[in-house]
């Protein structure tokens, strides 16, 4: 699947996905394309940021991601990021 630009996409980066972490552990992948966080739409980068920061350390929300095509969603608790 070629990125068409709606959505946020996972870098392949070591940045894309933090080793450890809760989208890691909720089987989150470099390439995914994260097209709802809960409710909210998102449809660029900029708009996850904005639904991430909406939300409080421990809060459990439910990201829905497109791989190869298909849909998923995992549920996930935030935590603080590190700095």
């Amino acid at each position: 699947m070629t990125f068409t630009g709606l959505g946020a996409l996972i870098a392949k980066s070591s940045s894309g996905i933090m080793s450890g972490g809760p989208a890691q552990k909720a089987g989150l992948k470099p390439g995914d394309i994260i097209i709802k966080f809960d409710d909210r739409g998102i449809n660029a980068a900029e708009e996850l940021i904005v639904a991430v920061r909406s939300k409080n350390v421990a809060d459990r929300v439910t990201i829905t991601y497109v791989r190869d095509g298909k849909e998923y969603s995992a549920t996930l608790s935030l935590i603080a990021a590190k700095d």
